[in-house]
This record gives C-alpha cells, sequence and structure tokens, in this order.
C-alpha cells in the first residue's frame, strides 16, 4: 500500500451536483475505501438495518456528519465497478482534516462493510450488508 500520507481521499459524489456527496473514504485499493458513509440520509437510519449490521460484524460505530447531527457509519466501502466513475477528489478546506481523522482506520479498518453503488433511478447512493468477510 502508499505510504500514509499519500493516500488519497474520494468522495461518494452525486452525479450532476457541484459538491453533493453521501460519504468519503481513503483508498486501501481500487474500489475499496474505508471511511463514513451517511445513514440518517433521506431518513434517520432504520433501527432494524443497525440491528442486523450489530448481528453481522458485531459492533459500529456511528458519527456524526452534519451541524444538523446527521450521522454517518464508520465503515469498509466496495464500490461497484459501475459507480466507480463517481468516486471525486474535491480541493475543499475540509478535505485535509477529513483525511487527518481517517488515517487512523488504515492501521485497524473497521468490521463493518458494506458495498456501495450509485443508483441512477433514485439518484442516490445505496448499500448493501457485505456477510461472510470483507469482501
Amino acid at each position: 500500500m502508499r505510504a500514509k500520507q499519500n493516500t488519497e481521499l474520494k468522495f461518494l459524489w452525486h452525479p450532476g451536483t457541484k459538491d453533493i456527496f453521501s460519504g468519503y473514504g481513503l483508498v486501501v485499493a481500487p474500489a475499496h475505501l474505508v471511511g463514513i458513509v451517511m445513514v440518517d440520509r433521506p431518513r434517520v437510519a432504520d433501527p432494524g438495518w443497525l440491528a442486523e449490521i450489530e448481528r453481522t460484524f458485531g459492533e459500529y460505530q456511528l458519527t456524526a456528519m452534519t451541524k444538523a447531527g446527521e450521522r454517518g457509519m464508520v465503515c469498509q466501502m466496495h464500490i461497484a465497478p459501475e459507480s466507480e466513475r463517481y468516486l471525486k477528489t474535491f480541493d475543499h478546506s475540509i478535505t485535509a482534516p477529513i483525511r487527518e481523522v481517517l488515517l487512523p482506520l488504515l492501521e485497524n479498518l473497521p468490521a463493518a462493510t458494506l458495498a456501495m453503488r450509485w443508483d441512477p433511478e433514485i439518484r442516490f447512493w445505496v448499500s448493501v450488508i457485505v456477510k461472510g468477510g470483507s469482501g
């Protein structure tokens, strides 16, 4: 793997927008990120889904992602090949601080793992829990 200081930060971008995204992560391998994905949009995460995450992985971590308190899940993300083109880098004042906060995840990958894809019909990133291992 590349040196940590050179690890790229990618955002799960919403195509057709300037800077709307549903999560972000450091590149672990092609189409494999470790970071945070929004779980409280368009509505608060379903407690049943969170219970399934807990049953599958034993634990998970939620953290505030917005000023309004909407949460994201710390996880590994496997990006579908057809959605890789929607991973984007942003040159923004938040990029460096986010990257720094995520760096420790490279040393201790979270158990929670989601397969992610951009759904052009609903114009949102959708996820499926990856069961039976990390990929």
